[in-house]
């Protein structure tokens, strides 16, 4: 075999193991929403911007400062495939300090979550393990869906059970 030959063989083989390798994947990333989001997820950071009347209020939570500003343990959200989802709130020690529940589902690229008979919307996106969620909506409950939220979390487990 001639080098020519040997170069095509070489090229072939590799065209073909790259395109195995994107099939690959396009397959993870075509997972519906929905699907991706079920499991447990821990907050990693979040910026709020609430609207005010002299000046807008901000609050950021850098990834790793969690603790250290909010003085909690990064709350744990677990999303069920049935379309319940539940938040919990730890202290510093690990104490329980408050759990919240809802439901939840999705519109496209748009998590609606539902509590208390209220329903937020967020914009999501998935990279890796991690979501990202920006939304406008009342953080600050003046009564006015008009603060901008964008908060991200690392999926920390796949089962749905808390």
């Amino acid at each position: 075999m001639n080098r020519l030959s040997s170069f095509i063989l070489i090229a072939i083989l590799f065209a073909c193991e790259s395109k195995k390798s994107s099939e690959n994947v396009e397959e993870k990333t075509q997972l519906p929403l929905n699907k991706q989001l079920v499991g447990t997820w821990q907050n990693l950071a979040l910026h709020v911007t609430m609207k005010r009347d002299s000046s807008d209020s901000v609050m950021v939570v850098p990834e790793g400062k969690w603790e250290e500003i909010l003085k909690i343990k990064p709350i744990e959200t677990t999303f069920r495939e049935e379309g319940t989802y539940t938040s919990i709130y730890k202290s510093l020690s690990g104490q329980v300090m408050m759990t919240t529940e809802g439901t939840w589902s999705i519109d496209a690229d748009t998590l609606m979550m539902t509590q208390n008979g209220i329903t937020n919307s967020y914009h999501t996106t998935i990279e890796e393990n991690v979501v990202t969620f920006k939304g406008v909506l009342d953080w600050d409950e003046d009564g006015e869906n008009d603060d901008y939220y964008e908060g991200t979390q690392e999926k920390i487990s796949t089962k749905e059970g808390i």
